[in-house]
């Protein structure tokens, strides 16, 4: 199905936006009210339990770059 992220993607992201909003010593409340989402969807993001569409995913790379620097829609994907 196209647009539909598989699983493991959809956790090694949630993990990466994870490990980007500790980095900042952010709560999941900022980083969500930065994005222009609910906290509990941004949960939901990190756990890898929903889709996400690619301009959520664009808002939280933008409100994760507000602090020191620019964080790109790819660095939410990448593997590692």
């Amino acid at each position: 199905m196209l647009g539909v992220m598989p699983l493991d993607v959809r956790k090694r992201v949630g993990r990466n936006i994870r490990t980007f909003r500790k980095e900042r010593k952010w709560s999941q409340k900022v980083l969500a009210d930065l994005a222009g989402i609910t906290r509990t969807n941004l949960s939901h993001i990190e756990l890898g339990k929903v889709h996400v569409k690619i301009g959520k995913l664009e808002n939280i790379a933008k409100a994760l770059s507000m602090k020191d620097g620019v964080v790109k829609l790819e660095d939410l994907v990448k593997g590692g």
